[in-house]
């Protein structure tokens, strides 16, 4: 039980003690302590320790209040980092962030989710200076590979896979478009169909046209070569009706012309 005395004493490797004793002489009630490596706690003591609400500055500039168990941080509270930072949430014995809490980070970047030795580990919510939010797993204090959800400033939603901190973006594929920007209507194609030979076996229409061609072409040279012989035939035959004819006319001259000797002497 306090008494109402206020007294000042020194706490044996402990530090100087200002504040209400019980009947014992212990720190109890509201008091003061300041430890001899330079922290200082300002709050309720039970049977000597810090017990219960109080505020502690760290000899490094650091401030946390919260609740207080046997002079050890327990369960929540508020750490002022003297970095700048504010953090709000669950402290473990060594005064250090581990569990849900909100970090507000001096360059403006707010977290709000699961932190482990002071770094946010786990899922939660992170939101940019900017105005960028991101929301889904965290790894060293960036969006963890995987699915997440990142909503911009402008309103614009980003739901998807994300590596090494950043979206991974897939890209669309690229609709052509015809000239008057109307997209192309595809033709329909009519398949050949093959037709049959004389054996029932098909036949492609283009091996069919080539065949064609070629007995079109066979046929052609043999037209051609019979109506070459027939006038050759023609030809020899004129050729020997003339020949002929020529060597009958030859005979009659030299039947009718005696030789010169012979009209000479009168024969």
């Amino acid at each position: 039980m306090p008494n109402n005395k206020e007294e000042d004493m020194t706490l044996e490797n402990i530090g100087t003690y200002m504040g209400k004793t019980n009947q014992s002489g212990k720190p109890h009630g509201q008091g003061t302590l300041k430890y001899l490596k330079g922290n200082f706690f300002e709050g309720n003591f039970e049977n000597g320790t810090p017990h219960g609400e109080g505020v502690l500055k760290f000899n490094n500039g650091s401030i946390f209040e919260g609740n207080f168990k046997n002079s050890i941080p327990s369960g929540k509270g508020i750490l002022k980092i003297s970095n700048g930072n504010v953090y709000e949430g669950v402290i473990d014995r060594n005064g250090v962030p581990n569990g849900e809490g909100t970090m507000k980070y001096n360059n403006g970047d707010v977290f709000i989710g699961k932190f482990k030795d002071a770094v946010y580990d786990g899922t939660g919510t992170l939101i940019y200076q900017n105005g960028d939010k991101f929301e889904g797993e965290f790894k060293d204090l960036k969006p963890a590979d995987g699915v997440g959800k990142l909503t911009y400033k402008n309103g614009s939603v980003f739901e998807g896979e994300f590596h090494n901190g950043k979206p991974v973006l897939k890209e669309e594929p690229v609709k052509e478009e015809s000239v008057k920007g109307e997209p192309e209507k595809e033709e329909s194609v009519k398949k050949e169909e093959p037709e049959k030979n004389k054996s029932g076996s098909s036949i492609p229409k283009s091996n069919l046209l080539r065949n064609l061609a070629i007995s079109a072409g066979v046929a052609g040279v043999a037209y051609y070569m019979s109506k070459r012989n027939t006038k050759k035939s023609q030809s020899q035959s004129q050729s020997s009706l003339y020949l002929s004819s020529s060597a009958k006319k030859s005979n009659r001259r030299r039947r009718r012309r005696p030789s010169k000797g012979l009209r000479q002497y009168g024969k």
